[in-house]
């Protein structure tokens, strides 16, 4: 289940998820993100994760549908968790948009992180500035990635198969 704060400062959606997320739970959250996004530009995002257990493999679509449909729109994304595979899915998110994962006792500096000034340039590291160009241009970035996941599963296998190939010559 997903559900929605009402009454939040400007572009920010404060969204609270439990169980296992579904479709229906995201058309929900698309609505919200999309009318922040039309009324102020760019949405900032705060997602209290309790007793989560992710979701279903077409909210999942959803999901990935979504910052796609909106490169550059988010402004910062704050997840407040309480499992480490919660942390390591949002710190995998990072290349593509501003986000950070705080444990659930942490939801002032949370909050804090949320509202500061988005950054542009100066002290961002060479992280960052590779993270801003997947941001401004994540299809590319997914069929580069997708490409490089191809590439690299096919040498693997073509590895696995010249082994498996030598060790029946020796026979």
């Amino acid at each position: 289940m997903l559900t929605i704060e009402p009454h939040t400062p400007d572009n920010v959606v404060v969204g609270h998820a439990s169980g296992r997320l579904t479709h229906e739970d995201y058309e929900d959250f698309r609505g919200h993100i999309e009318q922040m996004i039309h009324q102020h530009g760019t949405v900032r995002v705060m997602l209290d994760l309790n007793d989560f257990h992710g979701w279903n493999l077409r909210s999942a679509w959803d999901d990935l549908q979504l910052g796609l449909r909106y490169p550059g729109k988010f402004d910062r994304c704050a997840i407040l968790g309480d499992k480490s595979w919660e942390k390591l899915l949002v710190n995998l998110a990072k290349p593509f948009f501003a986000v950070k994962y705080f444990d659930r006792s942490q939801r002032e500096a949370a909050w804090r992180w949320l509202m500061q000034p988005r950054s542009h340039g100066g002290e961002a590291g060479l992280f960052e500035a590779v993270g801003g160009v997947i941001r401004r241009n994540p299809t590319v970035s997914l069929l580069f990635v997708g490409g490089l996941a191809a590439w690299l599963l096919n040498r693997f296998v073509a590895s696995r198969a010249g082994r498996g190939l030598r060790a029946r010559s020796h026979f």
